[in-house]
């Protein structure tokens, strides 16, 4: 599994970028041969400015959580669905 968390602070064009960046990575890993799965933590106040960019990787992006989620077992449901 290939996991990359982050956390913003304030909105800006790092938050589109990197939504983009994630999204190709994802299609990657999703089409390689190998039994991977690709996870996006992001969490912060920079998105309530970057919604359209989120929304967008939402779309494209199977695993895609932010801290609430984590604490309320998301990952773990994940976890427990690979097994």
């Amino acid at each position: 599994m290939q996991q990359n968390p982050n956390y913003y602070g304030g909105g800006g064009s790092k938050l589109k970028a990197v939504a983009g960046e994630f999204t190709e990575l994802s299609q990657f890993v999703k089409t390689s041969k190998d039994n991977v799965e690709f996870v996006w933590v992001t969490d912060g106040q920079g998105w309530k400015f970057a919604r359209l960019p989120l929304a967008e990787a939402f779309g494209h992006i199977d695993n895609v959580f932010n801290l609430t989620m984590l604490k309320e077992g998301f990952l773990s449901d994940l976890f427990e669905k690979e097994i």
